[in-house]
């Protein structure tokens, strides 16, 4: 029991860390939370059902379904992210990427550009933006 307990402490913690402003900023910290807000809830629930019916499996089937869809949701998560960074890597017309090449002075498919938020995002504009006013 104090096992179950001290593991349900351990997820509920490193979820209410994954929901402070600093790691918002992780591309998924929504999906990591959610399944860590999961699996401490039903580590308790798991506990108190097993000392009230010892021989059920009904906690068992219940972990099977969250599993699935909260692992699910973060492996969909995932997906988004890495098609983000994939499409934003590729240049979108000639234009703009011979724009982007007389203002930096290099290529810009060279660098990928990897989508921001947060404070990240922000910090990142700022820096464009004195970067623009220096021309």
């Amino acid at each position: 029991m104090w096992l179950s307990i001290l593991s349900a402490l351990v997820c509920f913690a490193v979820a209410t860390i994954l929901f402070t402003p600093p790691l918002r900023s992780f591309p998924f910290y929504l999906g990591f939370s959610i399944y860590f807000l999961f699996e401490g809830a039903w580590t308790l629930l798991n506990a108190v059902a097993l000392l009230i019916w010892p021989y059920s499996n009904f906690m068992v089937w219940v972990h099977y379904v969250g599993a699935i869809l909260f692992a699910g949701y973060l492996l969909y998560s995932l997906y988004l992210y890495y098609w983000r960074v994939k499409h934003a890597a590729q240049p979108g017309d000639k234009k703009e990427n011979q724009e982007n090449t007389e203002v930096s002075g290099t290529d810009a498919a060279d660098k990928p550009a990897l989508p921001q938020s947060g404070e990240a995002g922000a910090a990142a504009k700022v820096q464009e933006q004195k970067h623009q006013d220096k021309q």
